[in-house]
């Protein structure tokens, strides 16, 4: 087949409109997605630790804790197969994830120094362990639901459009920061 005769819109490989729309949707959740990666592992995270006081170390530990904790994909396997609610999991998992970051956000308020920067490491780690779950859970669920004829061009297609808004979100959140850090010095944690 020809690339233009693989396009995951066309009716005749993606005979359901419910799959078609499910499909559109799953696209914008790979947009929203990566951008909130390019926001919350890049400049704005890199800032808020500065902003802490994070020194060479913590930021690379920082960097270095999302493949890491990766390990955690071998768990998890094991309790999607166990388990069989692939749904339910990500779900769960996602709101685990959601109330790290929230726990993140809110360390200025209660802790400083060596302390708020350990909580802000175990924060993260919290967060990127439980996202390992999401991710085996959401791969397993999302491969029974993009039709075969066109999952690679779908995924090609999602990924293209979800990296150009990344890198879009990624450099308009560095620009903010450093605006926000020379307008505002004062206030930078906020």
């Amino acid at each position: 087949m020809r690339a233009k005769e693989l396009d995951w819109t066309d009716s005749t490989l993606v005979p359901e409109p419910s799959t078609r729309r499910g499909l559109v949707a799953l696209l914008f959740h790979g947009i929203f997605g990566h951008a909130w990666d390019a926001l919350t592992t890049g400049p704005f995270l890199t800032g808020f630790a500065l902003g802490m006081g994070a020194n060479n170390l913590t930021v690379g530990l920082l960097a270095a804790i999302p493949p890491l904790a990766q390990v955690f994909q071998i768990p998890a396997v094991y309790l999607v197969e166990r388990w069989r609610r692939r749904k339910l999991m990500a779900l769960l998992f996602g709101i685990g994830t959601r109330a790290a970051w929230t726990f993140i956000a809110l360390i200025p308020l209660f802790a400083t120094g060596q302390v708020g920067l350990g909580l802000l490491l175990a924060g993260m780690a919290a967060a990127a362990s439980l996202g390992a779950f999401i991710g085996v859970a959401w791969n397993s669920w999302i491969r029974d639901f993009v039709p075969q004829p066109v999952m690679g061009r779908y995924f090609a297609s999602r990924l293209r459009f979800s990296v150009a808004v990344a890198m879009a979100v990624g450099l308009a959140g560095g620009y903010f920061v450093s605006y926000w850090r020379r307008t505002f010095p004062e206030s930078q944690m906020l």
